[in-house]
């Protein structure tokens, strides 16, 4: 499956439990992907990301160029020793979980957030799940989730934003909506890979 490209924030203020320390304070402007040298570092910084996701190699590149790295490979041992990094934006959980595997993925943000209150654990969500029990048993920080109009067509897109903001707006978190800018291949619903989508054309 292919990964998106651009990420484009729609950020209220949460409301923090008596643990958790972290809030969303600014827009997060981020991308599928990392930095690998100084060359493609300042290549995201000029281009505007303020957050990539990467491994914690990864981290000091990062800190170099101003950069908040969402840390694909932390142990919550590793997020206990980095409470307060001003580059560390947060710990990667899971990427679209099913909705029977909410409650693992509900332990191991768990297990980060109370090794690291500065920072939250990160599940982004398919924009078709229950946030009822998506909100019951995962206990998010924020709500984020994929926008993909190559399956549903751009005309769903704020029909599926009002549901998460509102959802968001209800549990008191920030809402961050993942959008696809840029696709080797156009996925119809329910078929992977059903061919190439000529540039410029209609969906």
């Amino acid at each position: 499956m292919w990964r998106a490209v651009a990420l484009l924030p729609a950020m209220m203020l949460g409301v923090a439990t008596q643990a958790q320390q972290w809030q969303m304070t600014e827009f997060m402007i981020s991308g599928w992907g990392a930095p690998t040298d100084e060359a493609t570092a300042q290549a995201f910084v000029d281009a505007g990301f303020d957050t990539v996701m990467c491994k914690v190699e990864g981290l000091e590149l990062c800190r170099t160029h101003g950069l908040k790295g969402i840390l694909f490979d932390a142990t919550p041992e590793f997020a206990a020793r980095h409470q307060g990094d001003e580059a560390i934006w947060g710990y990667y959980v899971q990427d679209e979980p099913k909705a029977e595997e909410f409650a693992q993925a509900g332990e191991r943000l768990a297990a980060f957030q109370a090794a690291d209150p500065t920072h939250p654990g990160y599940v982004n969500l398919m924009a078709w799940m229950d946030l009822g029990q998506y909100f019951a048993t995962v206990k998010p920080w924020f709500l984020s989730y994929d926008y993909y109009q190559w399956w549903w067509g751009p005309q769903n897109h704020f029909g599926r934003l009002a549901a998460h903001r509102q959802a968001a707006l209800e549990a008191g978190v920030p809402l961050i909506c993942w959008v696809e800018a840029n696709a080797d291949k156009r996925y119809e619903w329910g078929e992977a890979g059903a061919g190439y989508l000529p540039d410029n054309a209609a969906i």
